[in-house]
């Protein structure tokens, strides 16, 4: 079965197709408004996941640039911590060697010091250091 629409037919289904999309149209279905509004909160929204997301990488490329700048000033302050190690090691040699009786007896000789002999002392009677 085939249907034939006459003119009248098809005029009034056109009728009614317009009268469908102005209600549409101001029950907001196709408002450029607020398709505007939509656009834009989209853009926006966009915008700011883009910003968020660049400053939260720059800020962590400065802080990995700050942790590798740290770690090569630790490993220099670590390096010179060494080398004060081994002066104080050195040291402390050389101190316990002019320490030592036979060090202090060949400087002795060469100052030209010589040996006590007879050592007096004296003790006062009845005297005392201190007082109250």
């Amino acid at each position: 079965m085939r249907f034939t629409f006459t003119q009248q037919t098809l005029k009034r289904l056109a009728r009614k197709t317009r009268r469908k999309q102005r209600a549409r149209h101001r029950a907001g279905w196709f408002n450029w408004r607020r398709m505007a509004t939509q656009c834009n909160q989209s853009m926006m929204f966009r915008f700011t996941v883009f910003v968020a997301i660049a400053v939260f990488g720059a800020g962590y490329i400065t802080a990995m640039s700050n942790v590798s700048t740290k770690g090569y000033e630790m490993r220099e302050v670590e390096r010179e911590i060494a080398e004060h190690k081994e002066a104080n090691q050195r040291l402390r040699l050389e101190i316990a060697q002019h320490r030592s009786l036979g060090s202090i007896q060949s400087r002795i000789a060469t100052i030209g010091l010589v040996p006590v002999e007879g050592i007096t002392y004296i003790s006062l009677e009845g005297s005392s250091v201190a007082q109250r």
